[in-house]
């Protein structure tokens, strides 16, 4: 056994051919190398007449940076043959690597003989990621007795940007020739439009020679999911994953998992028949297709980040160091009213690319939302109500709402930071009840990334990262008076320009009237920086819609400065500004003339 383990991941290349297939398995590599994960690159051949020890030495070769204890996750089919895939999976098995096959197509489930024990292959990996239970459930009956680790939605890479556009009423079709009777026999009132690489002769058909291609010239209107074989009903069709991923709400066909998916997320419709999509369309008003197109997009976005591969192989990973072959490995955690958090710098990446503002709800909001008094702001049930408002709102490429990631596994956190969080997360819970989960959220912790992680490696990455955000901006800091976010430390130094303005420190919901006035009046054209409580998320909620842009960035100076003082145990005192949970400390302030120029509006007393 490697002292350190080393992390792989199969890269397959192949110019043989192109399909959505073989990218799903391509995105996945890029996704897990983004995690660390080194390559290991299979090209496909032609196999040919090939002997048995040619195949073991050429597999060796491709191996010999692997070593036995090594994690190497491996794409599942290859696209070379049956006999390449046995004996990889076995040279790497014998030889003590911990090979996790990810499969991504099952030609048994498909209803013929591969002509080769196929399950064989998955009894002596390690264990096995598949993307549905159905799939487990036949697995099971051809006693694979490994674990399972449920991937629940492929994802999907592409720079393509979202429509700003309302989708059209209209239906688009991704295939080939096979699905040319679509076509044929469509007597629905709604025009459809088929994309990719079609011989057809309708007018309404885009052809492609490429998966690139198809995915430019991608019209924007309704995606429906391709008429499968009894297969649908163990994967997810790889056309309607990349519809949503392009922001496009999808037609799926009732039963399968795809349908499952789509309807419990709100990304469109499950039907039995064409014949219902007409109704659809009628019953759809301007306002219902800008509140479907805002979900689908903000689902599209975890997929471009690689949400779902990136839990499945925390969970690989979990089940490597725990050595834990329990099969109900995959339930383990589950998340609590199924709420997914993005990572921090998932979030981050998500702030820059679409430029979106930022409330963050945590254990102070849902104090004050339960009708508790915190330290700084007094029990408001005028602010509780709005504060509920903002944590039903769902997030999309205009405002991303935040909460802490403590809804499934807490042992990214220190001990004190996983006792608070078990004792307060079901109280917090109870303030979901009515409210629909299903979306993307950030991670509150972008403001809090060092103190309470146990592992505080990637600590200056996150402040590299979250820097960029305000890198060569004009900056309005608002914030409470003893607060002085960035003075004395260099936070803020890349940015262009720096104002500020002073709310109360305590009590500034009072005040809400005159600090959004001060904001629209200061705020044109720069990014809000607001440091100011509860206070920060209805003034967010408020204005983003106006046009600002607005990041509640809380007690990230605090992080800062500990972070940068290499604090670790406990928290210390900050002099001459406010410190995070020193909630009732009395500042000393210094005389700062640089500090005074920066202030254009003081609303403190």
């Amino acid at each position: 056994m490697n002292e350190v383990m080393k992390k792989w991941v199969t890269r397959i290349i192949t110019n043989q051919h192109d399909d959505l297939l073989l990218k799903e398995a391509q995105d996945y590599t890029e996704f897990v190398h983004e995690l660390g994960y080194d390559y290991v690159n299979i090209e496909t051949y032609q196999r040919n007449d090939e002997s048995y020890e040619a195949l073991t030495a050429r597999i060796d070769g491709i191996l010999a940076g692997v070593k036995p204890g090594d994690l190497l996750i491996y794409q599942y089919p290859s696209h070379i043959d049956e006999q390449f895939e046995m004996t990889f999976i076995e040279r790497a098995s014998f030889r003590g690597i911990y090979i996790v096959p990810v499969v991504h197509d099952y030609k048994r489930l498909h209803f013929y003989n591969p002509g080769f024990d196929e399950a064989r292959l998955l009894r002596i990996s390690r264990a096995n990621i598949i993307p549905t239970q159905a799939m487990e459930a036949e697995l099971r009956q051809e006693a694979v007795g490994t674990p399972f680790l449920l991937q629940n939605c492929w994802d999907f890479k592409t720079d393509k940007s979202f429509s700003e556009a309302l989708p059209d009423k209209k239906v688009i079709l991704a295939g080939h020739d096979q699905d040319s009777d679509v076509i044929t026999n469509w007597s629905v009132n709604a025009p459809i439009i088929a994309i990719g690489n079609y011989n057809h002769p309708d007018s309404n058909v885009i052809r492609t020679t490429s998966t690139h291609e198809m995915i430019d010239k991608m019209p924007n209107g309704f995606g429906l999911a391709r008429h499968g074989d009894n297969y649908s009903k163990y994967n997810l069709p790889c056309e309607v994953v990349m519809y949503l991923a392009l922001g496009m709400p999808v037609f799926v066909w009732q039963g399968p998992p795809a349908a499952q998916l789509v309807t419990e997320n709100h990304l469109g419709y499950a039907i039995q028949s064409v014949d219902e999509i007409d109704s659809i369309f009628a019953a759809l008003h301007d306002s219902d297709l800008w509140n479907l197109q805002r979900r689908v997009q903000a689902f599209g976005t975890m997929l471009r980040n690689g949400y779902f591969t990136r839990q499945a192989v925390l969970k690989t990973e979990q089940l490597y160091l725990d050595r834990d072959w329990k099969l109900q490995i995959h339930d383990k955690p589950a998340l609590i009213n199924n709420i997914h958090v993005m990572g921090i710098m998932a979030t981050i990446d998500y702030i820059l690319d679409h430029h979106a503002s930022v409330a963050r709800l945590g254990d102070g909001e849902f104090d004050i939302i339960r009708g508790t008094a915190i330290a700084y702001q007094s029990a408001n049930q005028a602010l509780a109500q709005r504060l509920k408002e903002v944590l039903a709102y769902q997030s999309d490429q205009h405002l991303l709402i935040c909460l802490p990631d403590v809804f499934g596994r807490l042992t990214q956190y220190t001990a004190d930071a996983q006792t608070f969080w078990h004792q307060l997360r079901s109280k917090a819970i109870k303030m979901f009840k009515d409210i629909d989960t299903s979306g993307i959220y950030g991670n509150a912790n972008l403001s809090r990334p060092y103190f309470i992680y146990e592992d505080r490696a990637e600590v200056g990455a996150r402040f590299r990262k979250l820097k960029e955000i305000w890198a060569n901006q004009d900056i309005l800091i608002v914030e409470g008076k003893n607060t002085r976010s960035g003075e004395g430390n260099d936070l803020f130094k890349n940015a262009h320009s720096l104002q500020r303005i002073l709310c109360p420190s305590q009590n500034a919901y009072d005040k809400i009237d005159e600090i959004e006035a001060a904001i629209e009046t200061f705020g044109k054209g720069k990014l809000v920086l607001l440091m100011l409580g509860p206070t920060a998320k209805i003034i967010t909620y408020d204005l983003f819609s106006k046009g600002y842009w607005l990041i509640d960035t809380g007690h990230i100076d605090t992080e800062y400065e500990w972070y940068q003082m290499g604090v670790r145990l406990t928290k210390v005192k900050i002099p001459h500004k406010h410190t995070a949970e020193f909630d009732q400390d009395v500042e000393d302030l210094e005389s700062d003339p640089a500090f005074d120029k920066q202030v254009v509006v003081d609303l403190s007393e």
